[in-house]
């Protein structure tokens, strides 16, 4: 039987998060075809959304290409159209095809739409900054990938809790790492990698 859109848009998002990819496309499918059916195309380009981030996690790049192509046809039918949404999975596309530069410029250009540069940054921007960062850190901007790093984990830190159960705060505090570790500064990279690794999940004792 259906389920309740809301519900699976949740549940596709964790499932995205969790790495269980083939689960992910399948709800993600069933949005689309429900919401198509509705005439939601705000929905529909959500379930697109997940389908292209799933797609490219699994290396399947002419699938996440279809799904990339059918989310930006459904934009003049939006009421509010978000173009940094189109920016950050034309930025993965590129990264997906080795293309770092231009992966770097689309999330930089994301976070420009999103009005980061002028102050709007919202807890949803905590995804796009850590990608930001990733894109830095691999055409070797270290300097800026921290920056980056460091307003992820400052907005990931929504409250003490968020220190040992935050995937977002881990992966934050990994790309913090990373950049301190290409800048020379190893103490201040094992530092990052201390509370990174139990906001992973790995646990404490792993952290060493």
């Amino acid at each position: 039987h259906e389920v309740h859109p809301a519900i699976i848009v949740n549940l596709a998002r964790t499932l995205l998060g969790l790495d269980r990819l083939d689960s992910a496309v399948a709800w993600s499918r069933q949005l689309r075809v429900q919401a198509a059916r509705e005439g939601v195309p705000e929905l529909e380009q959500t379930a697109l959304f997940f389908l292209v981030r799933a797609e490219l996690a699994r290396g399947q790049i002419p699938e996440a290409a279809a799904n990339l192509a059918a989310f930006r046809a459904l934009i003049p039918r939006l009421s509010r159209p978000h173009p940094d949404d189109v920016l950050q999975l034309e930025g993965m596309m590129a990264e997906g095809r080795g293309q770092r530069a231009e992966a770097r410029r689309k999330y930089e250009e994301a976070l420009k739409a999103g009005g980061y540069f002028e102050g709007r940054r919202g807890y949803g921007t905590r995804g796009l900054l850590a990608l930001a960062s990733g894109a830095a850190l691999a055409t070797g901007d270290a300097a800026q990938a921290l920056v980056y790093a460091r307003a992820a984990d400052s907005l990931a830190m929504e409250d003490s809790l968020a220190l040992t159960r935050s995937a977002y705060v881990g992966e934050a505090r990994l790309l913090m790492a990373k950049a301190l570790a290409a800048r020379g500064d190893t103490a201040g990279a094992r530092a990052r990698l201390a509370t990174a690794v139990p906001a992973l999940g790995f646990g404490a004792r792993d952290a060493r």
